[in-house]
């Protein structure tokens, strides 16, 4: 049924979601799953699984660990609410648990059995206590209590649109490309992913590196593949190597690397392998030391790349690999992680669905994790929905996928925000175009599917492996070497039902032979993947055998109905199984705690681990959990807290009371202010502007009859005359200073502004001296006797500062034009202002 869903936080593993029926029963709490409570006005609530006690800092905690937040207690206006919780979509904020209960069971939280055994935060309490639902009463403190339950919420998608497709990250070869979205919602985030990727195929082949030496690199394929070393193997290759191989097969193909011999410095010297045609795709694997064994490596593409490097010193032995294609040889499937997919675009039920895979040899297909869910529904593509192999037909509520691993233990789900909801008799699984979402359905809903082959062609699964049985003749060695061609040994029955299996599978009760022998020591049976026969609890050897007749029987068939042992020699002929062994990932051990993310204050550091202990093989599952771990880290040292500004003051009153003034206004460095060393704040405490008082001044003239004509203008309450006759600079200062004036000074921009609107109101459009000049040499003045700062100073240069050869332009005027300040010559003849003081 469409409805919203839970999906995983990018960065967080989320526990499935399981829909509550509202009926009398309780919840059964060993489940310990996360389940979806209900949703009200935009927002779904849940309760999530807590390991410890039940305290507000561990509820938090949960609930943010989940990818979600915990909704916020207090008054109706919310008052409580603080950074540590949300105000939610609930009708008040006083209990939203109690807003929750009404919408589930129309009681308050202690008669509704969904919310037993639920805590909420409550930032308020003292303590950091919880409050939760229990025995009638919802207000129980909830320290002390272990192991209940988080009451967590989180806000509807709010996804904007996809970005369009980035460019190719290669340009030759199998490369990806990215799409991006953002999430327009307010917190918490969206649910989903930012960031898309899929391959693109740029269709140019890649040519060898021009960095490889001879004999260092190459391009290689596959059919018919090969084996390929190090410079100079097995002597010890070079200093300062870098050796690129492109190996590429068939499209619908991937390929199968394996290492057989690897001895490189350890920590310098490495043999780096790449899913894709060039180091711009994602990294399989780096390996460097002196390594006895390497779980073969499958790409996801028809191509890997291959990159060897040494440094400057210390050279190893080297290495040798052999590559060959993994091919699905059943008509129409495609290879995908070692696994084959084929999709089916007929709409039948699920069960038609899943006998159509049982008649391929194979199982409807179990995505297990992010890329593999996104493959197979692409795989077709359409977008049409599809049939996965999920269902809880067997138990309501327990999820099981096709192979009986069940999707709990898989770590990985893809449920819509809501889904499963059981909504009417949904007991199985189809994944959808958008966002490639989870949703249950009915079971007899007809729609296309997707099925995956759990084994090669021709082999059948039983437990962990895949068999194969061969009528064909062979010798003990003939034998194990077809197996090998198929990346297989000879079938090893180590249990009643095994050795059952293998000697019915060819639906014959002719002999074959089994991968056990005693060649290496006389009496000590082996199986061919080294564990010893005694080791396993189990035989099932034939009444009298082994019995070595004739000093020389060494190797052992498997013998009609009963299913019995013989020893006989290794030269004869017998048919024989095959074993392919499905191995499942498991983590290598937690690597070192690196240093802190930060070098002051609080930051984090991140641990990793990987899933190759032993990596996953031949379809087996990956690893469950995560790859990193991450914890905060206080490195114990304060840090600099760079200073900034206050908001500017309100503006100070008018300098003048008539005409033109400056108006000011002030701001403080202490938003914060610096500490710790950190930066002073980046600009000036105050700012000035003109103000226009809007009333006239008694006339200037009037005032200065000593003045030969009325030529004017007021600024801050000052008058200040201009000339219409050009001379120099010494005699407009002369000038001046023989009326009680100076020339004209401009030490900030209201001043400057000031001149400008005078000139486009008032004053012809004629360069003027102002009354600065470093006649001096470098030592510029006003013609008030004051000092002017070059470096730091007000001005407006016509240049970012006056040229520092100058010996002959000492005194500055205004340009006519461009308003900006000019050095010139001081006998040059120029209009001129005084400024009276």
């Amino acid at each position: 049924m469409y409805t919203d869903t839970m999906a995983c936080t990018p960065g967080f593993w989320k526990w499935t979601a399981l829909v509550l029926i509202v009926t009398t029963a309780t919840v059964n709490a060993q489940e310990r799953d996360t389940s979806y409570l209900t949703a009200y006005n935009g927002w779904h609530y849940y309760k999530v699984p807590v390991t410890g006690e039940m305290t507000s800092a561990n509820v938090k905690a949960t609930c943010e660990a989940a990818g979600y937040v915990t909704p916020c207690p207090g008054d109706s206006a919310c008052s409580f609410s603080s950074s540590s919780c949300f105000q939610t979509g609930l009708v008040i904020c006083s209990a939203p648990m109690g807003e929750v209960s009404q919408q589930l069971c129309g009681t308050n939280p202690g008669g509704c059995s969904q919310l037993h055994g639920v805590y909420q935060f409550m930032n308020n309490y003292n303590s950091g206590a919880t409050c939760g639902a229990e025995s009638g009463s919802w207000c129980v403190i909830g320290n002390g209590q272990q192991d209940k339950y988080a009451f967590c919420a989180r806000v509807d998608d709010g996804w904007s649109n996809w970005t369009a497709w980035s460019g190719c990250s290669v340009t030759c070869g199998v490369g990806t490309e990215t799409r991006d979205r953002t999430c327009t919602n307010p917190a918490p985030d969206c649910v989903g992913e930012t960031q898309e990727t899929r391959q693109c195929d740029t269709g140019v082949p890649c040519l060898e590196s021009p960095t490889s030496a001879p004999g260092c690199g190459g391009v290689l394929t596959a059919p018919p593949g090969g084996t390929v070393t190090s410079p100079n193997y097995p002597d010890n290759y070079g200093n300062d190597e870098t050796c690129d191989w492109t190996i590429t097969v068939p499209e619908g193909s991937t390929v199968l690397l394996s290492i057989d011999s690897f001895d490189l410095e350890d920590g310098f010297d490495f043999l780096t392998i790449y899913d894709g045609g060039s180091d711009g795709t994602t990294e399989l694997q780096s390996l460097t030391g002196q390594l006895s064994s390497v779980n073969p490596i499958t790409s996801t593409s028809n191509q890997m790349f291959v990159r060897f490097t040494s440094d400057g010193s210390i050279a190893g032995r080297g290495f040798e690999f052999s590559y060959t294609e993994l091919v699905c040889h059943a008509p129409g499937y495609t290879s995908f992680h070692g696994v084959c997919y084929k999709d089916f675009a007929e709409e039948i039920t699920y069960e038609e669905a899943r006998q159509t895979c049982e008649t391929d040899g194979g199982l409807l297909a179990m995505p297990k994790d992010n890329a593999t869910n996104t493959f197979i529904h692409e795989l077709g593509g359409t977008s049409g929905p599809r049939w996965i192999g999920l269902t809880d037909a067997n138990s309501e509520g327990q999820w099981v996928f096709a192979d009986g691993q069940t999707l709990a233990s898989a770590g990985y789900n893809n449920w819509r925000s809501g889904e499963p909801n059981n909504a009417g008799n949904e007991d199985c699984v189809e994944v959808i175009d958008t966002g490639h979402d989870w949703y249950d359905v009915p079971c007899e809903r007809p729609m296309g599917f997707v099925c995956q082959l759990a084994c090669p062609a021709g082999y059948v699964r039983f437990n962990t492996g895949c068999y194969k049985d061969f009528a064909e003749q062979k010798t003990y060695d003939e034998a194990r070497q077809t197996c090998a061609e198929d990346w297989g040994l000879l079938a090893m029955p180590k249990d009643s039902a095994t050795n059952t299996f293998i000697n019915e599978l060819g639906g014959t009760t002719d002999v074959r032979w089994i991968g056990l022998t005693d060649r290496n020591d006389e009496g000590q049976w082996v199986f061919e993947d080294g564990q010893t026969l005694a080791s396993t609890g189990y035989n099932n050897w034939n009444p009298g055998e082994p019995n070595d007749e004739g000093g020389d029987e060494d190797c052992v068939i498997v013998v009609g109905t009963a299913h019995i042992w013989n020893d006989i020699q290794c030269s004869d002929t017998r048919g024989f199984i095959c074993q392919i062994t499905i191995v499942d990932g498991d983590w290598s051990s937690w690597g070192p705690w690196p240093a802190c993310s930060v070098t002051c204050g609080v930051g984090t550091e991140t641990r990793v681990r990987t899933c190759t202990n032993p990596a996953p093989a031949n379809g087996g599952a990956d690893c469950v959990g995560l790859a990193e771990g991450t914890r905060n880290c206080d490195t114990g040292v304060s840090c600099p807290v760079d200073g900034d500004w206050s908001s500017w003051a309100a503006w100070s009153g008018c300098s003048v009371t008539c005409g033109v003034g400056t108006e000011t206004r002030d701001r403080t460095c202490n938003n914060p202010a610096p500490a710790n060393g950190g930066a002073d704040c980046v600009g000036q405490t105050q700012e000035t502007r003109l103000c226009d008082t809007g009333a006239s001044c008694p006339g200037c003239h009037l005032q200065n009859p000593i003045f030969p004509t009325d030529t004017f203008a007021v600024y801050n309450g000052h008058c200040h005359w201009y000339s219409m006759t050009r001379t120099s600079f010494t005699d407009a200062e002369t000038f001046c200073n023989s009326r009680k004036a100076r020339l004209v000074m401009i030490k900030d921009s209201a001043k400057q502004q000031w001149l400008e609107n005078l000139y486009t109101n008032t004053l012809p459009r004629r360069n003027f001296w102002i009354g600065l000049d470093d006649r001096d040499e470098k030592n510029f003045k006003w013609s008030d006797g004051t000092d002017f700062d070059v470096a730091n100073d007000y001005s407006n240069w016509n240049k970012r500062s006056p040229p520092k050869r100058h010996k002959k332009r000492d005194c500055v005027l205004i340009h006519r034009v461009r308003k900006k300040w000019v050095l010139v010559n001081c006998k040059k003849r120029s209009r001129f202002i005084c400024e009276i003081p």
